[in-house]
């Protein structure tokens, strides 16, 4: 059975004379309302995991909170802006003083939408990428209402606002035997997005990112069986070879779940993850209407219905993707080589697409004590350093974050690692670094002794 919420906005009684709308008062006076204002009711579904109470009871979790804003327009009138006054009583009013939307004609059309946030509208939205609060992940909950209302019944009118986006909650179900009970636990989690927004109704820009909302139980090393991660995504057809699912396991390896399922607008999806070594098992999904919280017909499915990618021992996901593949750089380990003649499997070398990549996609940092580069996979707000390494970690941390470690070819005062690319007879490509400079388009010698790195793709 539905259950339906009505929430009151601009719940102020008619009270006082009629006042122009165009009239500049100062400050604001509720008994100046026009007569002829538009009250408006929204009707939502359940709200679950997605407002601001994403952990309340069942009486609460259906509220707006205290601040939250929807807009409203009416056919040529500039959209206006309702505001929660009170979580208690749902009680909502103008947020900017004096601005009303008016019965101008006796049918008009209704368009609203929410968050009413920057850059939000009826039209368009882009996904937040940090869902990680209850506050946070609220805003992404992107909902719209178009519909031709009349007066004829007095001044109020109704809305039930349709959701846009769709819910991924990753369950973390079990753990393999084969971790000792201390590692029985995931962190850096990460669900990805198949598009960053939506124009027109449809999906647009790339896959992306985002720290979801996590709930469970987290004893300071990382969350253990039964702790979930939620996130608000862009609907899709899906895409078999993108990055769906990550986390980092007990022993700080990454996993991850290849493969984003074609997903509706609406509904609701509960992955549960059986984490083992070296591989995410996808035990079940199912599929539920995310205002009823019903079961569909059809929305269970079981293991096998994602893809898990791993990533090999030794290696680490820093992100790069290049001709369609996951790239895992070896962690730590460089082997000092005499030529690159001599070296017998040229294909696990990176390539020189993919030194490139990691130059210009990764965080680098110099480390005078360990003389030689961290490279770190970039977080959110990574800007391209243009090829000049960072000065300092800043918020990456070396002992938690994915990186490698790049040390200085033997007795230099710089690195210099082998590619699997040569140039002409005599040349191969080769990635070279200094303490302020990273060149990942240089070429030496084949004779000449430099360090190797390898790497891993994903099929």
């Amino acid at each position: 059975m539905k259950s339906t919420k009505y929430i009151s906005l601009a719940a102020i009684a008619l009270m006082g004379t009629l006042a122009s709308c165009d009239k500049d008062n100062e400050g604001y006076d509720s008994n100046a309302r026009p007569n002829n204002a538009v009250s408006v009711n929204f009707s939502v579904g359940s709200l679950k995991a997605t407002r601001s109470n994403a952990i309340a009871t069942d009486d609460t979790q259906r509220q707006f909170n205290q601040g939250d804003q929807i807009a409203v327009s009416a056919n040529d009138q500039e959209a206006v802006r309702f505001q929660c006054t009170s979580t208690e009583d749902q009680t909502w009013t103008e947020a900017v003083p004096n601005k009303f939307l008016l019965w101008k004609q006796n049918e008009m059309t209704f368009k609203a939408y929410y968050p009413a946030t920057e850059g939000t509208s009826m039209t368009a939205f882009t996904v937040p990428t940090d869902q990680s609060g209850v506050d946070k992940i609220a805003l992404a909950d992107y909902m719209t209402r178009q519909q031709t209302c009349n007066n004829e019944n007095g001044s109020d009118i109704q809305m039930q606002l349709q959701r846009k986006m769709a819910r991924v909650i990753v369950r973390i179900s079990g753990f393999g035997s084969q971790y000792d009970d201390d590692e029985k636990t995931v962190r850096n989690v990460r669900i990805y997005s198949e598009a960053s927004g939506i124009a027109d109704g449809n999906p647009t820009g790339s896959s992306t990112e985002i720290q979801p909302y996590a709930q469970g139980s987290n004893d300071g090393w990382g969350w253990s069986q039964n702790s979930t991660f939620t996130a608000l995504v862009v609907p899709g057809y899906g895409d078999s070879g993108a990055r769906f699912i990550q986390l980092s396991d007990g022993e700080g390896s990454t996993l991850l779940v290849k493969g984003i399922p074609e997903l509706e607008a609406g509904n609701s999806y509960t992955f549960n993850l059986v984490v083992g070594k070296n591989r995410i098992e996808v035990a079940s999904v199912t599929v539920q209407d995310w205002t009823t919280g019903e079961t569909l017909a059809g929305g269970q499915a079981t293991e096998g219905s994602a893809a898990a990618a791993t990533v090999p021992d030794g290696y680490v996901d820093l992100g790069i993707v290049v001709d369609g593949k996951s790239v895992y750089f070896e962690k730590s380990t460089s082997y000092p080589t005499s030529a690159w003649t001599g070296i017998s499997d040229k294909t696990t070398l990176p390539s020189l697409e993919e030194w490139i990549a990691l130059a210009e996609q990764c965080y680098w940092v110099w480390s005078s004590s360990d003389n030689g580069m961290y490279v770190f996979k970039a977080k959110e707000g990574f800007s391209n350093q243009n090829g000049t390494p960072a000065s300092d970690f800043g918020s990456y941390d070396k002992d938690n974050d994915p990186c490698i470690f790049l040390p200085v070819t033997s007795g230099n005062v710089y690195g210099n690692y082998w590619s699997g690319n040569e140039d002409g007879a005599d040349f191969a490509y080769c990635l070279r670094f200094y303490p302020d400079y990273v060149d990942p388009d240089n070429y030496d010698l084949v004779g000449n002794g430099r360090s190797v790195l390898t790497v891993r793709r994903s099929n």
